[in-house]
């Protein structure tokens, strides 16, 4: 099986948004959606959405990704490839039921979908910049496995990791916030539902420039 893993990759809009959120949110779950495209032998991890910072109801499940594919319409082999999740118990470090539940029941294209978890304490790590963590440290990443639960780990990096790795820890020293999709529709027209595609506004709009993507 070790033979047929695929590699994930994460962009670093995707990385700083999914930390981003994780940061703010630092005392309940977070839940999102991850989009990309993949291969036999990678997976790419362009953008992330999130959704939520509690346990996601089915309705919101089903309007959220709707709404995910809508946005990434013709954006070519654009597609949901996945789902990620911030523990809300600082320690955690795989995904709990609710995460590899809802994995189940997402539908892909082609393989199964990718299960990303951030690591808190590392991410915690990095910001501090105490034990020169990275930001490919602050992930893990998970495939089904034959008891077809998302515990098979899967090879991770992260692209441009110095830069990504400064970058995120200049944005959560700024205290940036990263709402997700159950803010947006709290606060209405007022606020923007932020995420990684959306970066000629929000949070992100001064940071991309810095990690050198359009």
């Amino acid at each position: 099986m070790a033979d047929t893993k695929p590699r994930i990759t994460i962009s670093p809009q995707a990385f700083l948004t999914i930390s981003l959120h994780s940061a703010f949110y630092s005392n309940a779950v977070g839940h999102g959606v991850l989009v990309g495209t993949k291969s036999d032998s990678e997976v790419m991890v362009e953008h992330a959405f999130p959704i939520c910072h509690e346990v996601p109801t089915k309705p919101l499940l089903d309007t959220a990704m709707a709404l995910v594919k809508s946005e990434i319409t013709g954006e070519g082999d654009t597609a949901i490839i996945g789902w990620f999740t911030s523990p809300e118990i600082l320690s955690d470090t795989k995904a709990d039921a609710v995460s590899m539940r809802i994995c189940a029941n997402i539908s892909t294209d082609s393989a199964d979908p990718v299960l990303l978890v951030l690591q808190s304490e590392k991410l915690g790590e990095l910001a501090s910049s105490s034990k020169g963590t990275t930001s490919s440290e602050c992930f893990k990443a998970f495939g089904r496995d034959f008891g077809k639960q998302w515990l098979e780990p899967l090879p991770l990096i992260v692209l441009q990791e110095t830069i990504t790795t400064e970058v995120t820890r200049e944005a959560i020293r700024k205290g940036v916030v990263m709402y997700d999709l159950t803010d947006h529709w709290l606060h209405g027209s007022s606020s923007l539902w932020q995420h990684s595609v959306n970066t000629s506004s929000g949070p992100l709009r001064d940071f991309i420039p810095k990690l050198n993507v359009s």
